[in-house]
């Protein structure tokens, strides 16, 4: 009997120390929820235009790089106009940084894991395309070699009394 007291004393201090729900404030409310929408559209609207900042600024530079390297050419008077392999080259690479940009933006509004995952993969795999085409080493793909001791030809054979 007292063990059944105890457990029923023991359940209504469980239940009243229970917070109560009418206490607390919700965060969207009709009155700030016009308020908290206008400030989300607000922020896709810079993201966006951040985007497409970002995406003007790579193709100017593939486009400067390009009138560069057709400078260089022109100053060397070795021929006025790219060789045709290094015009492909120089298109594929704006092309490739085009599609890198624009695979960022689509991984930026992305809310899926799997198609989060999906672009990720792809920016990695046009991430190499592009650093074989601007003919750059990857990131911690170039060690310089340790130096080594020098060999004097003098001593190529046993030494001789």
């Amino acid at each position: 009997m007292e063990q059944n007291e105890a457990i029923a004393t023991l359940e209504t201090s469980q239940i009243q120390a229970k917070p109560k729900l009418e206490h607390r404030v919700p965060f969207f409310t009709k009155e700030n929820a016009k308020a908290l929408a206008a400030k989300g559209r607000e922020a896709k609207a810079r993201k966006q235009a951040e985007r497409d900042a970002e995406m003007a600024q790579l193709q100017a530079e593939a486009e400067m790089a390009k009138n560069i390297i057709v400078a260089k050419a022109i100053e060397s008077k070795q021929a006025p106009a790219l060789e045709p392999d290094e015009t492909y080259r120089l298109e594929q690479l704006a092309r490739t940084r085009t599609c890198l940009a624009s695979l960022y933006s689509d991984f930026d509004r992305a809310s899926d894991a799997k198609e989060r995952k999906f672009l990720s993969d792809a920016i990695a795999r046009l991430s190499d395309v592009e650093f074989a085409l601007a003919k750059r080493p990857k990131p911690a793909a170039y060690r310089t070699a340790p130096e080594k001791p020098k060999r004097s030809q003098a001593s190529t054979g046993p030494f001789e009394d």
